[in-house]
């Protein structure tokens, strides 16, 4: 069920705006680099507003985790402008609240453990590969796998906006795996950044729709 109200447009207005300046900044140097990277976590930041009002207009554990996820990842998209690692570690601590977001939902299941297991096999098998043709350590991106699997396989039962917004969070973080690991693209840079932005609305929405009940 499709439900949009002012709030959430005009959440994704703004970071369209500020992601776009963003872009702006990044690939044409329109701005100065720290206005850039200020532009970067303002978008992700809205997000985190959107679940943010969910939580205090509404209440519920669900849009308090999301929003301190979202809000995490802002510090993230501009700490890993400067430190890649550092930047990773917290978006790792980004992922730890949207799975305390989604366990406040009860989506622990078999099935889902069983789709864990599942993703976490993959991504050690996707490192190994990569490491074998490139050379390049990947341990440190198959650790932040396993935390974003289980992100992923708990977002599988939430609520569409959810399971599409993580789904979308794990294509990005996929296309920079391949961009670092693999081969660097300006196309791979901007789809990867339209369906981070995206799916991280989605999340701050899901937000929105728990609190009401929608």
């Amino acid at each position: 069920m499709l439900f949009l109200n002012q709030t959430s447009v005009l959440a994704f207005v703004s970071m369209l705006v500020l992601g776009t300046l963003y872009k702006l900044g990044d690939m044409r140097k329109t701005f100065p680099q720290t206005a850039t990277i200020l532009f970067k976590g303002a978008a992700t930041s809205v997000a985190g507003a959107l679940a943010l009002y969910a939580a205090i207009v509404h209440g519920g554990a669900y849009a308090w985790w999301i929003a301190a996820g979202l809000f995490l990842c802002a510090v993230a998209d501009m700490v890993l402008e400067k430190h890649f690692i550092g930047g990773m570690v917290v978006f790792a601590l980004g992922h730890v609240a949207y799975i305390l977001a989604f366990l406040s939902q009860g989506s622990l299941t078999p099935g889902v453990l069983a789709l864990y297991g599942l993703l976490v096999a993959f991504v050690f098998y996707m490192a190994h590969v990569m490491h074998k043709k490139t050379g390049q350590t990947t341990l440190h991106l198959a650790l932040y796998g396993v935390v974003i699997g289980l992100m992923a396989a708990l977002a599988v039962p939430q609520r569409p906006a959810a399971t599409v917004g993580a789904i979308l969070f794990v294509l990005s973080d996929s296309l920079i795996a391949y961009r670092i690991l693999v081969r660097p693209s300006k196309w791979n840079d901007l789809l990867c950044i339209i369906l981070y932005y995206l799916g991280q609305f989605l999340l701050g929405y899901s937000a929105l729709l728990n609190a009401m009940g929608v």
